[in-house]
Formats: structure tokens, sequence, C-alpha cells
């Protein structure tokens, strides 16, 4: 799984994503005010992330990895013009649960993306004749958002924080991984 991207690096994105993700639904949940682009900052990271992971992918996956690549290169993208969108003054921007057009189409090009890719990812680390099965955290992390949907009753930003929790796991994982890959390869990458 070599690229020209520093995988441990992008493994350490995916945690800077969760990160950002897990402290805005923290901070909504303990205050009820929403943080400027703490969201959009996640989708941002975790695209680049999930590119970097996936854009050098060799192997029997290689399609299913190029297109992965392609929806996180069109998440950075969307939510990139939304943040810009966001700092344009008198521009129509959500603040909340409306979908003002087109901010918010921006926004959920993101999302779809960042779940596009991250399934991808998950598919493509998944190898269930890994010793302790640790390639199955990333495929977790991409199926996250079905479940944690369910716990949207407990309070709104719910959702939000154990997906962020979910990136967060299995950018750590991918980082050690890949750096323990490249010390015994005798590599240290780019």
């Amino acid at each position: 799984m070599g690229g020209q991207f520093n995988r441990p690096t992008a493994g350490a994105l995916l945690v800077a994503a969760g990160a950002a993700w897990v402290i805005k639904a923290m901070v909504i949940i303990t205050t009820g005010q929403q943080p400027d682009l703490l969201f959009q900052t996640g989708l941002i990271v975790c695209a680049v992330g999930l590119y970097m992971l996936l854009s050098g992918f060799q192997g029997p996956r290689r399609v299913l990895t190029i297109l992965g690549a392609a929806a996180a290169g069109a998440a950075f993208a969307a939510t990139g013009a939304a943040v810009v969108m966001e700092i344009v003054p008198g521009a129509q921007i959500s603040r909340g649960d409306a979908f003002v057009f087109p901010f918010s189409a921006l926004v959920l090009l993101g999302g779809v993306g960042v779940f596009i890719a991250m399934v991808a990812l998950g598919i493509a680390y998944y190898n269930p004749g890994q010793p302790f099965r640790w390639t199955v955290i990333p495929l977790f992390a991409a199926l996250m958002p079905a479940p944690a949907a369910l716990t949207g009753f407990i309070h709104a930003e719910f959702p939000i924080l154990l997906i962020g929790l979910s990136w967060a796991t299995a950018g750590a994982v991918i980082a050690v991984r890949e750096t323990e890959k490249s010390s015994l390869a005798g590599n240290t990458g780019p």
C-alpha cells in the first residue's frame, strides 16, 4: 500500500477531522452555541486525509480506491466552496437546520463525498487475514453514520460526536499501523 503521500500523516488528518467534529458536538451539547466552521473544517480535513490514503493505494481494489479518491476530491471542493461562501459578506448561509441553496447543498455534497470515500477506504483496507483484525476499524468508521443516526434522540449532535470519534479512531489506527509498516520496511516516508 505505497503511495505518493505520507500515510501516517493522512491517518493523523483523520484524527484531526474527528477531533473537530467531537469538539463541535461537545460545544453544542454543553453550551447550545454553534461554533463557526468546525463542521466544515472537519469535512475538509477528512477529505484531504482520505484522498491521501486512497490516491496511492495499490492492490486488487484499485478501481474502488480511485472512485473513493474522486469522491474525497469532490468533498474537498464542495466544502471548500461552502467555506468561501461563509466568509463572503452578505452571502446566504445556513445557521442551523434551515436549508439554504447553494450553501447547504455544497455542505451536503461534501458530507456525501466523505462518506463514499470512507466506505471505499474501509473496503480497501479490510483484510480478514490480518492479525488483530485492525483492518476492520476503517470499515467500522465508514458505516458509523447509520447506527449513529439512531442516537439522535439523545441529542441532535450525538451522531456527529460518534462519527467524529470513529474517524479519530480509524485515523489513529491507520497512522500507527502505517508507521509500523514504514519502520519495518526501513522507509520513513516522504
